[in-house]
C-alpha cells in the first residue's frame, strides 16, 4: 500500500514522540544497504551529509548547558511504540518523529512538501546538522550552533494527486556550511547515486544502492532502502555532485510479525515497485 507520511501527525501514541497512523512510508529494497554517515568512508559523500540535515519539533530539544542539546527520543523496540524486532538493522538506535533536507543556500533549505504545509510547522520545527551517531557512546550532543530556525516557507507544494511534494524555507540565520546544488537537467541513470537521510529520526545513514527505474517530468521512481524520517533525502548525483531529487513517497516500511509479536522491515521483491522522487528542476 502506498501511502503519505505527514510530518508533525503521530504514528504511535507514545508520549508525543511517535505518530498514530503511518502515512508516508517506505522499505527496503534486496539487501539493506544503509550505513551510518559516522562509519562512512567515502570522502565526497561525508562532505555531501554536512549540509543534510533533521527537522524535529522543537519540544524535543532539551538543553544540557549553555552550548549544547540532546533531543529527546525512544527505543525503536518498545512494544508501546513501533515494537520493531530486535534483530532488525539500526533497530538498537534511537528514534523519533522526523523529516530530512538539506541546504541550497547559505539560509536556504529544501525538504519534502508534507514536512512543512504552514506556517505553524515553522514556527514549531527547527533543523538540526551534524545529527549523527558518536563514534563512542550513543547520546548525541548538538551544538547550539548546529540548531537552526525557519523564518518563513518561500515555496511550498503538496499535492499527492499529481505528486508534487517539496518545500523550500528562509532560515532565521546564515549556515556557513556548503549548499548543494539542484539539478537542472535531466539525471544520468548510468551515473552512480545516494541517498543521505534520517529513517526512522535515526542518525544519518546513507543508501548507495540506487536504482532509478523510471521517471517522468515531475518524479524520479527509485530503488532505494529508505524509511519514515527519509522524507526530504536529497538523492545526489555522485557523478555531478548535484540533487537530482527530494524522497516524497514510497511503500509501507514494515510487516507485522504474528509468530514474533513485533515488526520487521518490509523486504520489496516486486522489481516495478519504487520510491518517488520529487525532480530537483521544479524547485527553480
Amino acid at each position: 500500500m502506498r501511502t503519505f507520511f505527514i510530518f508533525g501527525i503521530m504514528f504511535f501514541s507514545l508520549e508525543g514522540l511517535y505518530a498514530k497512523e503511518p502515512l508516508f512510508s517506505d522499505a527496503i529494497y534486496k539487501n539493506d544497504d544503509r550505513k551510518l554517515i559516522s562509519s562512512f568512508s567515502r570522502k565526497n559523500i561525508r562532505e555531501f551529509s554536512k549540509s543534510v540535515g533533521i527537522l524535529i519539533d522543537k519540544s524535543l530539544l532539551k538543553k544540557i548547558d549553555v552550548n549544547f542539546f540532546e533531543v529527546e527520543s525512544l527505543s525503536q523496540t518498545d512494544q508501546n511504540g513501533l515494537n520493531i524486532c530486535i534483530d532488525q538493522k539500526f533497530s538498537n538506535l534511537k528514534s523519533l518523529n522526523a523529516c530530512s533536507g538539506f541546504l541550497s543556500g547559505p539560509d536556504e533549505f529544501i525538504t519534502a512538501g508534507h514536512c512543512f504545509l504552514n506556517q505553524n510547522d515553522c514556527n514549531e520545527k527547527v533543523i538540526i546538522f551534524d545529527y549523527k551517531k558518536p563514534i563512542f557512546g550513543t547520546k548525541i550532543k548538538i551544538s547550539k550552533d548546529n540548531i537552526h530556525e525557519c523564518q518563513s516557507i518561500e515555496k511550498q507544494l503538496f499535492d499527492p494527486d499529481v505528486d508534487y511534494d517539496y518545500a523550500k524555507i528562509k532560515l532565521k540565520s546564515l549556515s556557513n556550511r556548503k549548499a548543494l546544488t539542484l539539478s537542472k537537467t535531466m539525471h544520468n541513470p548510468n551515473h552512480s547515486h545516494a541517498m543521505i537521510g534520517f529513517p526512522l529520526g535515526q542518525p544519518m545513514t546513507v543508501s548507495t544502492d540506487v536504482e532509478i527505474i523510471g521517471s517522468n517530468e515531475d518524479t524520479l521512481s527509485v530503488r532505494v532502502d529508505s524509511f519514515q524520517g527519509n522524507s526530504g533525502s536529497p538523492l545526489i548525483d555522485l557523478d555531478t555532485g548535484k540533487v537530482v531529487g527530494i524522497l516524497s513517497r514510497g511503500q509501507e516500511d514494515f510487516v507485522y510479525n504474528e509468530d514474533r509479536l513485533c515488526h520487521e522491515h518490509n523486504i520489496i521483491v516486486d522489481q516495478k515497485s519504487s520510491e518517488t522522487f520529487t525532480r530537483s528542476q521544479l524547485l527553480y
